[in-house]
């Protein structure tokens, strides 16, 4: 909305102090159309307010809390009390101080997923045989979320576990950035060492039948000693 004094939050937020307000409907100095207007269509009825502004604690107001229509032990609506203004201020301060470092934690994760954004396209991008591979991984594993989420199983993912699920599988890769380009650009991945491998597994194959032959293994791999 906009910061004029007219309008009770934003000349709280201008001034930098409580506001606190004993009958909307009385009150002159403020517009109160909107409450008005708010109250025509609910059939509520606005009549106390308090307005706090919310100071963070760099001393900057982000923000105000609007307090409406306190009420005594009875239920009924009273003026709120004069002794109560320190403590609403501090709450407000609270407030402010809880929205701004949930503002940094979503900095912060804006910053993370960013950063695995620009890691996962530079894993991809280091062969042809990865192209685009984190990315279809990430919407299969979306899509099985979706798909085990529909089969009503008496468990599903919640936000916060699909996104850590989501996470280590863009990052499942990750060690492919210090691996020797020319593995990830082979077919068979082996390149030169293929054929020292099948020497290897040969040998094995060999020095098995051997010892079969002679006796020191049984025909079911056992050793007979």
């Amino acid at each position: 909305m906009p910061l004029s004094k007219e309008n009770v939050c934003a000349c709280g937020v201008l001034s930098r102090s409580l506001i606190n307000i004993p009958s909307v409907y009385v009150s002159s100095v403020y517009d109160f159309s909107g409450p008005k207007k708010y109250d025509q269509i609910t059939g509520y009825r606005t009549q106390t307010m308090m307005v706090v502004p919310m100071e963070d604690d760099k001393g900057e107001v982000i923000g105000v809390l609007q307090l409406i229509n306190a009420l005594d032990e009875d239920g009924n609506v009273i003026p709120f009390r004069t002794e109560y203004e320190q403590i609403l201020s501090a709450l407000g301060s609270q407030a402010a101080i809880c929205l701004t470092n949930r503002q940094y934690a979503q900095q912060i994760q804006k910053m993370l997923d960013s950063f695995v954004r620009v890691i996962t396209t530079a894993v991809d991008e280091r062969s042809p045989y990865t192209a685009n591979h984190t990315n279809n991984m990430t919407l299969y594993a979306k899509r099985f979320i979706n798909w085990l989420n529909r089969q009503q199983l008496g468990w599903s993912f919640n936000e916060k576990e699909e996104y850590i699920f989501l996470m280590s599988v863009r990052l499942h890769d990750i060690g492919k950035l210090i691996t020797p380009a020319e593995i990830m650009d082979k077919k068979d991945r082996l390149g030169e060492n293929y054929q020292r491998v099948m020497d290897r597994l040969d040998r094995i194959r060999l020095l098995t039948k051997i010892e079969r032959l002679q006796g020191i293994i049984g025909e079911d791999g056992k050793s007979s000693c």
